[in-house]
């Protein structure tokens, strides 16, 4: 009785990790593309403005 339920504990503590996992990784995921769709409109705001500052320039 004892070790089913040791068994038992332990296949749903696993269990419980790889949620944890899954979660956080989705997490990390989504976080990454958001921080790369800004990054993508820091990056091109900063183009128009180096090209406005050249086209002053000239």
């Amino acid at each position: 009785m004892d070790v089913a339920n040791e068994i038992s504990f332990e296949s749903s503590h696993r269990a419980g990790y790889k949620n944890i996992f899954f979660k956080s990784f989705r997490y990390i995921l989504t976080n990454v593309q958001r921080f790369e769709n800004f990054w993508v409109e820091y990056s091109i705001r900063r183009n128009d403005e180096m090209e406005k500052g050249k086209m002053i320039d000239r």
